[in-house]
């Protein structure tokens, strides 16, 4: 178009986008990087494209990915990890999505079954896909009560990651009457065996004062140990914390390295980036640079891969305002909110009703443009906390 074709010069345009986080431009190379137009085939970087892509809300992303679990396209093959990308595809219209689900179906029901057989006869693997399955409702109907029974089975057998939800469900009272203190317990347990979003839910306690007394250093200390393994969210939460001061020396340049990790993975970070960068002076930027460099390097040498992506469902977050200026956290229900501003605080500190509500007035426009990608974006937050609006 106006230009000779060149589609190696396409892809480096397309990656310097993708480097500065624009979803559509990671999509395209994730395309052209698993059918090898224009560059040799390497599905697992595809795939791996498809991904960050698909966390910033890009529908086919969304798509695509769910088809490379589910055909082993750069990752192996996890019927019920393609179901959780297709769904949210379907969730925002996409018909090539709900197509390659219904001829899942079977298929999905024969895997549920057979973790019930596996988990019923102890496996912990098993029994925390089948407490995934009942959260996502994933070839069954969700049930909040069976979720929180398998991931307990889990946890008990020492499973990280089902120690992890078993708190999240302790912290937000979901399946289980709610208990900081219990929460706290299994979250420990779970940091124990390093598990990620763990460190990252722990600073949360420690920031709200939940099951622990309030403690800004010691919620910097987690976040710090999430963010520096590729956390996305505790990345974002570290460039709020040195841009405010908050248990640490304020420092807008360390705030913008953050921040900069943070976009390229979040879309809400892309605004506080751009927030940041403008009252930075052309030094302090080139120094937020090079320092986002140096972190860039360390999260390789700690993880293998310049910044881990997280699926959804797999981060039952719980609370963390990711805003410039965070206010404080009033701990009342998303129901009392007289705005839609008042909604949003609340979501981005993790109410999982208001994070529902606030997806539903994306869908309607309903006191803001209509916005598929946002709604789904928080859609899968309050899912991830397993609130489905029921």
């Amino acid at each position: 178009h106006g230009v000779a074709r060149n589609k190696a010069q396409a892809i480096v345009c397309w990656r310097k986008s993708a480097e500065l986080g624009y979803a559509p431009a990671m999509f395209n190379l994730g395309y052209v990087a698993i059918n090898g137009d224009g560059m040799k085939p390497d599905p697992v970087q595809g795939a791996a494209w498809y991904l960050n892509s698909a966390k910033l809300g890009h529908v086919p992303a969304l798509c695509n990915l769910g088809i490379c679990y589910a055909d082993g396209v750069g990752v192996p093959v996890d019927i019920l990890e393609a179901a959780t990308w297709l769904r949210r595809a379907v969730a925002a219209g996409d018909s090539a999505a709900a197509a390659r689900l219904e001829l899942m179906k079977s298929e999905l029901l024969k895997t549920f079954e057979a973790l019930k057989v596996k988990a019923g006869r102890g496996d912990a693997k098993a029994q925390h896909k089948l407490a995934m399955c009942y959260l996502q409702g994933i070839a069954v109907p969700r049930d909040s009560a069976e979720a929180t029974k398998w991931f307990r089975k889990a946890a008990e057998q020492g499973s990280a990651e089902a120690q992890f939800y078993l708190g999240a469900r302790y912290l937000n009272g979901d399946g289980v009457p709610k208990n900081e203190l219990e929460a706290v317990k299994w979250y420990r347990k779970s940091v124990d065996q390093g598990f990620v979003e763990a460190q990252f839910n722990l600073g949360v306690c420690y920031a709200d004062g939940a099951g622990v007394p309030q403690d800004e250093v010691a919620a910097f200390k987690w976040y710090q140990k999430a963010a520096e393994q590729g956390f996305d969210l505790a990345q974002g939460n570290l460039g709020v914390r040195y841009y405010n001061g908050i248990g640490v020396t304020k420092n807008k340049v360390e705030a913008y390295a953050w921040f900069s990790l943070a976009a390229l993975t979040n879309a809400h970070d892309q605004d506080n980036l751009a927030q940041c960068k403008a009252e930075l002076s052309p030094v302090q930027i080139a120094a937020g640079k090079k320092r986002f460099e140096e972190l860039q390097a360390l999260i390789k040498k700690n993880t293998g891969q310049a910044n881990k992506s997280i699926a959804p469902g797999t981060n039952a977050v719980v609370s963390a305002s990711k805003t410039v200026a965070p206010t404080a956290n009033t701990g009342t229900d998303s129901n009392d909110a007289k705005s839609i501003e008042d909604l949003r605080l609340k979501a981005e500190r993790g109410d999982a009703k208001a994070q529902y509500k606030l997806a539903v007035c994306y869908v309607l426009g309903d006191g803001m443009p209509k916005n598929q990608i946002e709604a789904n974006k928080w859609f899968k937050k309050a899912e991830a906390q397993g609130y489905t609006g029921q």
